[in-house]
């Protein structure tokens, strides 16, 4: 697909993105939506369209969902194994530097 051509595409089926913004659906759930009407466009294209033409509806989603804020990110990060990560974020029971890749596995294995 050329430069442009998928915001174009999804200009026509504005008032879907937007019923889906709605719905609260998830980019993903959306690209599947549109998919369903034979749209096909990655999901960065869609990102860049809401930020782009539908901005203040995005921004409403966005706050209303929660979604996409560094915390959520860093929380869904922090789940290691179903336990939760603090001890490895604050370094208890460290008792050695970790200075590779590998050092890092070993005391993931120890602390698990």
């Amino acid at each position: 697909m050329k430069k442009g051509m998928a915001r174009i595409a999804l200009h026509e089926w504005r008032e879907v993105i937007f019923q889906s913004l709605r719905e609260y659906r998830t980019l993903s759930e959306l690209k599947v939506v549109l998919e369903g009407f034979g749209v096909f466009v990655s999901l960065s294209s869609i990102h860049r369209f809401l930020l782009s033409d539908l901005s203040d509806e995005y921004r409403c989603y966005l706050k209303i969902t929660g979604r996409g804020l560094v915390r959520n990110r860093e929380a869904a990060s922090l789940k290691v194994k179903g336990r939760d990560a603090s001890v490895v974020a604050s370094g208890a029971g460290l008792q050695r530097a970790i200075n590779s890749p590998r050092d890092l596995s070993d005391f993931l294995k120890r602390s698990i």
